[in-house]
């Protein structure tokens, strides 16, 4: 039963994550089609992008695991590192795909820098997150220590 819970708790905090990056590419790739007059989405669309979010949410997963004791020259590498996978996976991927049809260079140039947005926003997130955490547990300990003296 704990390799279970263990397994849960590890799904429970990759699949927001998944479902986050999966929705993000989905809305650009509809954003696009209606840009060009398309008012679909394939099926198999959803599920690449679903299997390529998830792999992007578990190399973020694995890479900010244990924030607080990784070092300043540990969160800049495991940065590094993310960034670029995740951008080769969702560019190639979508190239790959043909998630996007023939689009112009700018529109390409604006969905690469509105990735990187992304990219920058969601490590701001995982800081955000550690920080907020770390406040919570500084604050339990403070309560704890003050109401056991």
């Amino acid at each position: 039963m704990n390799t279970f819970n263990k397994f849960y708790k590890f799904g429970s905090q990759v699949k927001p994550k998944m479902a986050l990056y999966s929705l993000g590419i989905v809305f650009f790739i509809s954003v696009v089609n209606l840009i060009k007059g398309v008012t679909t989405v394939s099926i198999f669309t959803l599920l690449e992008t679903c299997i390529v979010a998830f792999i992007v949410a578990l190399i973020e997963h694995f890479s900010f695991k244990n924030y607080d004791i990784l070092s300043k020259d540990k969160k800049r590498k495991n940065t590094i590192l993310w960034t670029v996978v995740t951008n080769i996976l969702i560019v190639g991927a979508a190239i790959i795909f043909k998630w996007f049809p023939i689009i112009e260079p700018w529109l390409g140039v604006l969905l690469f820098i509105i990735l990187q947005c992304a990219i920058i926003a969601m490590r701001y997130s995982i800081y955000v997150m550690n920080l907020v955490d770390t406040n919570d547990l500084n604050n339990k300990l403070k309560k704890y220590q003050s109401t056991n003296k």
